[in-house]
């Protein structure tokens, strides 16, 4: 089999993959029942008597992508947010996977927007993405591509435009 090619096959390789295979069919429903009604799936391989391998996991991991602008240590109080939303889907059991955006935002230069992006697309199809709106609203053609394949929430703190200080100018920008 051509996917197994250079690979190590061993007994253990083998139950992940089944399992893998499996899993996806019966996420898309097509093992002759809802996939939502499957929770698990164990996968056991006996090579002789005395060796066998086992996989088992849950079917529907509670995993979301959440992507940040800038450096989430950051002190100020949107940061803060972030890191306790994080903090707490964890406690729920949740996988979060932290998207690191680039920095200057909310003016990132093209670069910085191409890098994003591209970071963002990477995400799994279907895996929800959580996205701090100080980036989302500079990034409009990405949210458009996203929405076709992933859940996009976005997290607005407090709107940029009613942050103190700003001139008239940027805040209609």
């Amino acid at each position: 089999m051509p996917e197994f090619k250079g690979k190590n096959t061993t007994t253990e390789f083998l139950t992940k993959y089944i399992f893998d295979r499996l899993a996806h069919h019966a996420r898309e429903g097509d093992l002759g029942r809802p996939g939502r009604e499957l929770n698990a799936i164990r996968i056991s391989i006996g090579e002789s008597h005395v060796a066998r391998a086992s996989y088992e996991a849950p079917l529907w991991v509670k995993r979301v992508a959440f992507a940040v602008p800038g450096d989430l240590n950051t002190s100020t109080g949107g940061y803060a947010y972030d890191r306790r939303m994080i903090a707490e889907l964890q406690k729920l059991g949740w996988q979060v996977d932290v998207i690191g955006l680039g920095d200057g935002f909310p003016r990132p230069d093209a670069a910085i927007k191409a890098a994003a992006r591209d970071k963002l697309t990477g995400v799994p199809k279907d895996c929800p993405i959580i996205v701090d709106g100080l980036a989302l609203g500079v990034l409009p053609e990405a949210a458009k591509e996203l929405r076709e394949q992933n859940l996009l929430l976005a997290l607005v703190h407090h709107p940029l435009a009613l942050e103190t200080g700003l001139a008239p100018a940027d805040a209609q920008a």
